[in-house]
């Protein structure tokens, strides 16, 4: 049997971007369900940095000292080339509210955000799908399901799912941030342009037997890209792109499962002997290997963000290299932006053209940053890694060019530009 539940905002997708929009909208006071396919939030995935701007978000959202808490303070990024340490960007140096990034693991960030959610009465509906949409009148019309497990079996068992309940829909608009497979995004038919050939990372997060620092670093080899980001406790991520044949590499989902393999001693001395030979100034002991995956990456943007009452944010608008955690930080901004704009349509009478503006706003910061071609003068080693530099940087839009103007090569000035 269907029943009916009044909501204004429908939001698809409970990730980190899907978590501050519903959460922006609840502080708000605009009746918001955020729902999931999933059962569960990750416990793994690429993402697990903050930038400079988004801690400004957070401290909005009253989540600046929770996440200070939990994460790790990033005040340097430095770029080498084997050994070498070619430049650096002090954050500190910067005039931000906020002039550092923190390290966190995305899985951590989720459990803050879902409990901010639960305290505004906002809670997230796990397992839940949206199942048909129609989006041909003037508000958009759905069903949501509910699904249930059924469990058969003793030594080998077999889970199914089934519909429990069914909730007819019709909210007055529909945000979908539900990743790069969005069923929503196809459904508006909205195309996504490819702005480069698909590549392959490897993300690996692993136990150090010391204090790792406050820097983030970047290997900028002449054929590939490599981060080491420190984490809280003692942990970090090494992200490495790697090359094998892409034809057939398929987008991976998140990591859900809480399930460790462990690794032989063998395990661990093959991974680190790999990090030296990559990053020569990589020193620091490995006593464990948390996880490893292999993540294909093409860069790409949707045409458009959206259309009437149904718009998109992060991850199933765009994607972007994941070296520097622009993707996510990029959906942060669209979520309040988007946030902002339906809350002045619903309680201001502003007009739902005014959507579009987000959607062309949104587009260009994306594809700026897809696109970024400036190089600085006189610099001969940054001229042919400029782009992937850029994607290093815990920024987007105009703090890009802020960012990128206070790099500062070894025993040098900051950076001029043609």
């Amino acid at each position: 049997m269907k029943r009916k539940r009044e909501f204004q905002v429908l939001v698809v997708g409970a990730g980190p971007v899907g978590m501050v929009t519903a959460l922006k909208l609840g502080l708000a006071g605009i009746p918001t369900r955020i729902i999931d396919k999933e059962t569960d939030p990750t416990t793994r995935s690429g993402a697990c940095a903050i930038h400079p701007h988004s801690m400004q978000i957070f401290s909005e959202l009253g989540m600046v000292q929770a996440i200070l808490d939990a994460g790790h303070r990033i005040d340097v990024m430095a770029f080498y080339d084997g050994a070498d340490r070619k430049a650096e960007l002090n954050l500190a140096n910067l005039r931000l509210e906020f002039p550092f990034a923190v390290a966190l693991p995305q899985s951590v960030l989720e459990r803050l955000l879902e409990a901010e959610l639960k305290r505004i009465k906002v809670p997230i509906e796990w397992n839940h799908w949206l199942t048909k949409v129609d989006f041909s009148g003037k508000k958009p019309k759905g069903t949501i399901a509910k699904m249930a497990m059924n469990s058969t079996g003793i030594i080998m068992a077999e889970t199914d799912y089934f519909v429990d309940s069914e909730t007819e829909i019709e909210p007055e608009f529909i945000i979908a941030t539900e990743g790069i497979r969005s069923n929503i995004r196809d459904a508006l038919q909205i195309e996504l342009e490819s702005y480069g050939p698909r590549e392959l990372f490897t993300h690996c997060d692993f136990q150090i037997e010391c204090d790792a620092g406050h820097e983030a670093r970047f290997q900028l080899e002449n054929d590939g890209t490599g981060a080491f980001w420190p984490l809280p406790n003692r942990m970090a991520r090494w992200s490495i792109q790697t090359f094998p044949n892409m034809v057939s590499l398929d987008f991976v989902e998140k990591e859900r499962s809480p399930f460790v393999v462990e690794k032989s001693a063998q395990d661990i001395a093959r991974f680190a002997d790999r990090m030296r030979h990559t990053a020569p100034w990589f020193e620091y002991p490995i006593s464990e290997i948390d996880w490893l995956i292999e993540v294909p990456f093409e860069p790409r943007l949707a045409v458009r963000f959206g259309e009437n009452r149904c718009w998109l944010a992060g991850d199933c608008a765009h994607q972007v290299s994941p070296i520097g955690m622009q993707g996510m930080n990029a959906g942060f901004i669209e979520a309040v932006q988007l946030s902002d704009q339906i809350e002045a349509i619903l309680r201001n009478g502003a007009p739902l053209t005014s959507l579009n503006t987000y959607s062309q706003v949104s587009h260009s910061r994306i594809e700026s940053l897809l696109c970024k071609s400036e190089s600085p003068a006189g610099v001969d080693w940054m001229k042919n890694r400029w782009s992937r530099i850029v994607c290093c940087l815990p920024a987007l839009g105009s703090d890009l060019d802020l960012f990128t103007r206070q790099l500062r090569i070894e025993n040098a000035p900051a950076l001029a530009f043609k």
